[in-house]
């Protein structure tokens, strides 16, 4: 008798643990769920958003000598994004635009282009560092080093020690930096964005249209209370309009 009050006792003991860990699994897959919904609304198009950009002057989607390229070589749509490597701004858009690659694998590239600000100093020493980098096949790398500085906040920018960070020939970099030829195409770089309408950096020219700034991710409201397309819906459009194209 005493045994089946036991064995009784064994069975409620483990139906309740059943009854907990259904629980447990509903709750944690309506947590997910739940988050899933969030994130869906997050970075739904809002109805009536507007471009909020500008006509480029020319359609500069042919990649450049000194552009770096992030993604494929034959994806449908080519970005180009006019970076200041030692500004935050230009660092903190270079997040969204990774994030919008990795979404559209294969379907979007970008172009990364250096733009130099003429009155920060430090602007044309990272720009020079990734130029002479990209001489030794690590532009890519530099560029990505100089982002994360810029986004840090590091002060003082010493573009040897980016050199020792990606194991590069410092005497050598360190020649490049004040190369004469190099110095030439800092110029060609501020003339051809000049020339082009980009008047300081991040700039992003994605098929005829300019947008300045670092344009958010998902759709947003602005000062002036106009609804603005972000760079989801941006790309999102002109890869249809490729497409039915």
């Amino acid at each position: 008798m005493k045994q089946a009050v036991t064995t009784n006792k064994s069975i409620i003991f483990l139906g309740g643990l059943f009854i907990i860990a259904i629980a447990a699994l509903i709750a944690y897959f309506g947590y997910i769920d739940h988050n899933n919904k969030i994130t869906e609304i997050a970075f739904t198009p809002l109805e009536g958003a507007i471009a909020g950009s500008y006509e480029a002057p020319l359609k500069l989607a042919e990649v450049q000598a000194d552009d770096t390229l992030i993604g494929r070589e034959k994806a449908d749509l080519k970005l180009v994004v006019y970076e200041d490597y030692s500004n935050y701004l230009s660092a903190s858009l270079a997040k969204t635009l990774n994030q919008l690659v990795a979404e559209y694998d294969g379907k979007l590239a970008i172009l990364s282009r250096p733009f130099i600000n003429i009155s920060v100093p430090d602007s044309q020493q990272a720009a020079l560092s990734y130029l002479c980098a990209l001489d030794n096949n690590k532009g890519e790398e530099m560029r990505s080093l100089l982002l994360q500085k810029a986004e840090a906040g590091v002060s003082g920018f010493e573009p040897l020690v980016c050199a020792q960070e990606l194991n590069l020939d410092v005497d050598k970099f360190a020649n490049c930096l004040t190369d004469e030829n190099k110095l030439e195409k800092l110029e060609e770089l501020k003339a051809e964005a000049k020339n082009n309408l980009v008047l300081g950096a991040p700039t992003i020219l994605v098929g005829n249209e300019l947008i300045f700034g670092n344009r958010p991710y998902a759709d947003f409201v602005d000062s002036n209370g106009d609804v603005i397309e972000g760079l989801k819906t941006v790309i999102k459009r002109h890869l249809e309009e490729e497409k039915a194209s």
